[in-house]
């Protein structure tokens, strides 16, 4: 066998999975105001910090018990995301007393970087479509409005490329992370057609990133004070669990945190 690349393969020890730590990496997706910031945050054992897009941190104000367990900090950017994974990874204080990151919500994260590309750069050829003010529209010479460009196809495959890496940092890094979105509708043509699945407001692309790396993904839905997370996946939703007890079934919300610390415990 080549000496170099058995050198390699020594250098990546494997490990029995009785050694290995346990972090979940959840994906909990749900229309507005139906609480996921507030069941996430009660997944904090110590420490938790979330990264917020909104001001969906403020749910934290009505419960008190966890005021003195979260930190916030605001959303600056996918470089920032790659910092706090690698500083967590690295064990680097005070990112690595963390022992749960959330994103809340990276649906957000997506439409504030495809803002960025739309502003900031264009194609060879720009392939982006534009709409353009009337000739004779009042409005349109009053106010001195110009044409606007409508983001692509080519900003949704850039929006992948560099999303991967700040995702795949925080997925690798020794933490517990939940990302959180919102809940996509089926439009109105996918109706017509037949398509009925409710998904998280990110692109294929992303979604499939996350999705296949999560240990749970999660549709929250409220009634009332009733609030419910499905793992299962039907003809009308996309959800899953790695986790056996949470696998194909539809929870109280509340009972997450429980379950999700016996997981680590067991």
């Amino acid at each position: 066998m080549d000496p170099k690349l058995l050198k390699g393969l020594e250098q990546i020890p494997s490990q029995p999975l009785t050694s290995v730590r346990k972090f979940y990496k959840g994906f909990i997706f749900g229309d507005y105001g139906v609480g996921k910031t507030k069941v996430a945050g009660e997944c904090i054992e110590n420490k938790g910090l979330d990264i917020y897009t909104d001001t969906g941190y403020e749910t934290f104000f009505n419960h008190p018990h966890l005021l003195d367990k979260v930190e916030t900090v605001p959303y600056m950017g996918l470089s920032q995301m790659t910092a706090i994974g690698l500083a967590i990874t690295e064990g680097v204080t005070p990112w690595a007393e963390n022992d749960l990151v959330i994103v809340d919500t990276i649906s957000q994260v997506q439409e504030e970087y495809l803002d960025y590309l739309n502003d900031n750069f264009t194609y060879a050829g720009n392939l982006r479509e534009k709409a353009v003010p009337r000739a004779n529209a009042i409005e349109a010479k009053r106010l001195g409005l110009s044409e606007q460009e409508v983001i692509g196809l080519p900003d949704y495959h850039l929006a992948r490329n560099n999303m991967r890496h700040p995702i795949k940092t925080l997925i690798k890094a020794p933490v517990n992370v939940i990302f959180i979105a919102h809940l996509r509708e089926p439009s109105f043509l996918e109706q017509q057609k037949g398509k009925l699945v409710r998904r998280p407001t990110v692109t294929e692309a992303v979604f499939k990133l996350i999705a296949r790396e999560a240990s749970f993904m999660g549709l929250m839905e409220r009634e009332g004070t009733k609030r419910t997370i499905q793992f299962k996946t039907d003809k009308r939703t996309v959800s899953k669990s790695r986790i056996a007890v949470l696998d194909d079934k539809i929870i109280n919300a509340d009972d997450l945190p429980e379950i999700l610390a016996k997981w680590k415990a067991n």
